[in-house]
């Protein structure tokens, strides 16, 4: 989520890929992983992004957050307001990089919303999750999603890692007319959770995709055809007819009458 926000801040044209963001200290004293900036610094939007996709780095998250809300609190409060928008609804954030807290929850249904939603939304920032490596002044850093580059179709998207959540990973794999995302959280290792992953991606592969049943299946509900009903005189219609017949009767009603023709008649002497 901190590097939707960040994509939409660059849609935005509110920052640019070689924006400076200022690293404080409270960005520097984050756990690892990290990329080991120190206050005092600065670090470009487009090397803060390779550091999360490839390192999950934690320092740079908070960089990123700092930028952004001004924040950590502020940006985690940013963070969940998304989520809500995005129809995660049981996810909650507390920081910016994951790091452990009681309260920061969330779902592999909500996880794989996210990476969807990242995919349809920023295509353009999307093929920076597909980066298998970049240098950082002087160092090569990797990713750590194995399943790039050995596993066919797949183009990225997230690892991460903590003692209390476990080894997790997002993953999305293109293959033919497929598009799969997958989700696994709390797996034991990063190579338990890559094996799990693998699995996860065959078997739904093979699955045929699900269709709409057609009309003439047995399991379609048959539909009940709605009852015609007369249409209604339009109300200015009706008030024009009013109208012209009570037009009508009071030309009737003020004609003049035919005057009686009295016929002369003799009078006799009896």
């Amino acid at each position: 989520m901190t590097l939707y926000l960040l994509f939409e801040r660059l849609d935005a044209g509110k920052m640019k890929l070689d924006t400076e963001m200022n690293v404080s200290e409270h960005a520097s004293e984050q756990a690892p992983t990290k990329l080991d900036l120190r206050p005092g610094q600065s670090i470009a939007v487009e090397d803060a992004i390779k550091g999360l996709v490839t390192r999950s780095a934690n320092d740079a998250a908070v960089v990123i957050a700092e930028a952004v809300a001004g924040d950590e609190g502020d940006f985690a409060k940013l963070m969940t307001r998304k989520a809500r928008a995005l129809g995660m609804t049981k996810t909650v954030y507390r920081n910016a990089s994951g790091l452990p807290d009681d309260e920061q929850v969330t779902t592999a249904r909500d996880q794989a919303t996210l990476g969807r939603a990242i995919q349809e939304r920023f295509p353009r920032y999307y093929r920076y999750f597909s980066t298998t490596a970049f240098n950082y002044h002087g160092h090569s850093i990797r990713n750590h999603n194995k399943l790039l580059g050995n596993v066919e179709g797949v183009d990225g998207i997230k690892t991460g890692y903590t003692r209390a959540s476990g080894f997790n990973l997002v993953t999305s794999m293109r293959r033919g007319n497929r598009h799969l995302v997958g989700v696994v959280l709390g797996g034991r290792s990063g190579g338990s959770r890559d094996t799990i992953m693998r699995g996860l991606l065959a078997e739904n592969l093979e699955k045929p995709r699900p269709s709409t049943p057609s009309p003439r299946s047995p399991n379609a509900i048959p539909r009940t055809p709605m009852p015609t009903l007369p249409k209604p005189t339009p109300r200015h219609d009706r008030h024009r007819r009013f109208k012209r017949k009570a037009r009508f009767r009071s030309h009737r009603l003020s004609r003049p009458r035919r005057r009686q023709r009295v016929r002369p008649h003799r009078l006799r002497d009896r």
